[in-house]
C-alpha cells in the first residue's frame, strides 16, 4: 500500500490496521483497546498478539474488551468476563501461568 494513498481510499480492513499504527509510533505503558479483533482475519489477529506479547514483556499493560475470544497466543493474566444483565456475583478473576 503505498503511503501517499489517502486514508479516505483506503478499504476497510487496511484503516483498522492503520487505527493501531499508534500502538508503535508513539509507546504508552498502558494500552486501551475495544474491540480490537473485530473483522481482522486470523493473521492480523496474531499479529496484534504478537505487538501485545512484545508491549507486556516490556512492562507495559493493556485493558481491552471483546466480544470475541482472545486468540490463544494473546499474553493475559486476568479476565474479568461482564455479561447483561450484570449480576455482582457473576464477577470473577481467573489467573492465568
Amino acid at each position: 500500500m503505498p503511503l501517499s494513498r489517502p486514508v479516505r481510499l483506503l478499504s476497510g480492513g487496511q484503516r483498522r490496521k492503520l487505527a493501531l499504527s499508534p500502538l508503535s509510533l508513539a509507546p504508552r505503558r498502558l494500552w486501551l483497546l475495544d474491540e480490537p479483533f473485530d473483522a481482522r482475519d486470523t493473521a492480523a489477529c496474531h499479529a496484534l498478539a504478537d505487538l501485545a506479547a512484545r508491549h507486556v514483556a516490556g512492562g507495559g499493560a493493556i485493558v481491552l474488551t471483546s466480544h470475541q475470544p482472545l486468540p490463544a497466543d494473546f499474553p493475559s493474566s486476568q479476565k474479568l468476563p461482564l455479561r447483561l444483565p450484570f449480576r455482582r456475583e457473576q464477577l470473577s478473576t481467573h489467573e492465568h501461568a
